[in-house]
């Protein structure tokens, strides 16, 4: 695997959160801890798909579909919700969503830093 210097930024409707971390990208998947949170995030490239888990819960985001889960362990409950894709850009070194859950516009973009 190759450590690259990820930026990850996370906007929706209300807050803007942006970090650099060391993760990894190979096979078309990136791969990085979030920091302060012990979140565990992979993004596959190819089926764009998104995955973040944790001790509280494991969330995956298939945008090709527009399908997403949450699951919750600590209740043992699933979530499903519908994702609407209103923009996605997928390059060599970024890769950018901009989707919507309910009323709420999301931005997700990881860019590789190097």
């Amino acid at each position: 695997m190759s450590n690259k210097k990820l930026r990850i930024t996370i906007n929706n409707n209300e807050t803007s959160n942006s970090y650099d971390v060391l993760g990894n990208f190979n096979n078309n998947l990136f791969k990085y801890l979030e920091p302060n949170t012990n979140t565990e995030v992979l993004f596959d490239v190819i089926n764009q798909e998104l995955t973040r888990s944790n001790e509280e819960l494991e969330m995956t985001y298939n945008f090709s579909k527009e399908l997403g889960n949450i699951y919750i362990k600590e209740l043992k409950k699933e979530l499903e919700v519908t994702i609407k894709v209103l923009e996605k850009i997928i390059e060599k070194d970024k890769v950018s969503i901009k989707y919507q859950i309910e009323e709420d516009t999301f931005n997700y973009i990881i860019e590789v830093k190097e």
